[in-house]
């Protein structure tokens, strides 16, 4: 038996794992805009670190059998192949760029997390103030 299904249903596994992975950081970019309570904000919060290990390791076994089966099966100047990769070289430092926080992102999360912890031990918690809506 070849081992190129099963590297192309772990390819396929990966991918549909990784796409879940996009998918509930979006859910909880989403429910994080709809907070009214501090423990909304906790349990989205945990979610999305629950969810990090997942999201990673489905893209690293994307990538993995990616490169097995481009290697193996096909040839890395394919074109579509070609232009994955090239993708995949521009995306990484693009979205390192523009989606990690910067210093300033640190410093919102530092004050947020230091607003949450007078409440950290109380069993009922004050809503959230609305943000402004910006048109």
């Amino acid at each position: 038996m070849s081992i190129y299904p099963v590297v192309l249903f772990l390819h396929i596994v990966g991918a549909i794992g990784y796409f879940l992975g996009i998918g509930i950081w979006l859910f909880i970019l989403l429910g994080l805009r709809r907070t009214q309570r501090v423990e909304q904000v906790r349990s989205l919060i945990h979610l999305n670190d629950l969810s990090a290990p997942f999201s990673a390791a489905s893209a690293v076994l994307l990538l993995v059998t990616g490169l097995y089966l481009a290697l193996t099966a096909w040839s890395l100047l394919t074109s579509w192949i070609l232009v994955a990769l090239i993708s995949l070289l521009l995306m990484v430092p693009t979205s390192a760029a523009l989606i990690a926080p910067s210093s300033n992102g640190w410093r919102v999360k530092r004050r947020v997390v230091s607003s949450l912890k007078p409440w950290s031990n109380t069993s009922t918690t004050p809503s959230l103030p609305r943000p402004a809506r910006r048109f």
